[in-house]
């Protein structure tokens, strides 16, 4: 089986896609990728190949203006491009890339997509109901689907349905990184969806300063971990209120801070290790609690690690996800905007309380039945068995 990955650029997207590929390498299947070109050294380093977007390469891909016709137009064009040169049985797209999608009908091939730590979208109940667990799936099922459209509209197609049975979102079998503990609507799930656990992966990578700052407080508390995540709306950073909180109660901690446009300064001192990008699994396996904005790649490395959550979401997927988080009893919320004194009194609980990490560690138990890659590996399998017994693949 040859298998085309497709991500976003960005880590959360790119580097769980890397490890699928390599347990897809490890079971006899040829893999290459089409994503930005900011993953290729990466991609290249993994032993892996990121196919061109032309002949002339260059930006796709973009997290930024993900769902803009015209973004989701080039990488339409790169993944055609990318079929032509590798010709794949099978392409496995993220939630956010539109274009695999549209190439993938243009090109008569199955597409996965490799879905968030929670469902999105609203779900049909038997009876004719509507449910979600989050207020903006029937806005956010809309939207995704009228940009969908316009991109198909670009290349001729008609538009698709926007019904939640025959959503295109779901593509032809929809992964979603969750278990059933976490996920409130499983067993009305469409029946293209998929649970598949965990697919965290991040490529291992000497990180002297890290593993230097991890060890230099032998005598001190475990850290925390914070990532920061996108901030939606002007003002929305917990950062300098985390800080002072922090600084009070005499708490380490590692910050990845990329995604906040305000990023402060990289710094390093006894307590605070400061960087654009602080890879998370080093850090998880010593820390005491994880801070961020309720994204899935920081949730994910929380709850498979059995860590409590101070969660503070703004938009995108996290009001959603932190609300499960919330219901499973592993984490506390607090709006962005909270002041310090909020924000130690959530620490404290979060840390010092069992209940919350006692919830994480349930959850830690729920994720470690399910074999996330070896899942993914088995559902792109799948969709090939009707190219494979005709002799197609």
């Amino acid at each position: 089986m040859r298998v085309l990955l497709c991500p976003i650029g960005s880590r959360g997207f790119v580097y769980p896609m890397i490890g699928i590929a390599r347990r897809l390498q490890n079971s006899g299947h040829e893999v290459a990728f089409a994503t930005s070109i900011d993953f290729e050294a990466v991609i290249a380093g993994a032993g892996m190949e990121r196919l061109p977007r032309a002949n002339t390469d260059g930006t796709s891909f973009q997290l930024n203006n993900w769902g803009h016709p015209l973004v989701v137009a080039i990488q339409v064009r790169h993944v055609q491009h990318a079929i032509e040169r590798f010709d794949p049985d099978v392409l496995l797209t993220s939630t956010l890339a539109l274009g695999p999608l549209i190439a993938g009908e243009i090109a008569d091939l199955p597409v996965a997509v490799l879905g968030l730590a929670t469902y999105l979208w609203p779900v049909a109940i038997p009876g004719g109901e509507r449910r979600a667990a989050d207020p903006q799936a029937e806005y956010r099922h809309r939207e995704m689907t009228a940009l969908y459209n316009a991109a198909r509209g670009l290349f001729g197609l008609s538009p698709s349905p926007a019904s939640l049975d025959a959503s295109p979102m779901l593509g032809s079998v929809y992964l979603l990184q969750s278990v059933p503990l976490l996920e409130p609507l499983t067993e009305h799930l469409p029946d293209r969806v998929r649970l598949v656990g965990s697919c965290l992966h991040e490529p291992a990578a000497p990180d002297a300063q890290l593993v230097e700052w991890l060890h230099s407080r032998s005598d001190a508390p475990a850290p925390l971990y914070v990532q920061h995540g996108s901030v939606f709306r002007a003002g929305d950073t917990f950062w300098s209120g985390l800080l002072a909180a922090c600084d009070e109660l005499g708490i380490r901690l590692a910050a990845s801070m990329e995604r906040h446009r305000g990023a402060p300064p990289d710094s390093c001192d006894a307590d605070r290790l400061v960087r654009g990008h602080v890879p998370q699994q080093p850090v998880l396996e010593q820390a005491r609690g994880v801070v961020c904005s309720a994204n899935t790649t920081a949730v994910l490395g929380a709850l498979t690690h059995g860590l409590p959550l101070l969660l503070f979401p703004t938009g995108g997927e996290q009001p959603a996800l932190s609300a499960r988080c919330l219901a499973a009893g592993a984490a506390t919320t607090l709006p962005a905007s909270s002041d310090a004194g909020d924000i130690r009194t959530a620490l404290n609980r979060a840390l010092e309380g069992t209940a919350q990490r006692q919830a994480a560690r349930r959850l830690q138990a729920a994720f470690a039945q399910f074999d996330g890659p070896d899942m993914v590996v088995t559902a792109l399998e799948e969709l090939t068995v009707p190219a494979v017994s005709s002799g197609v693949a």
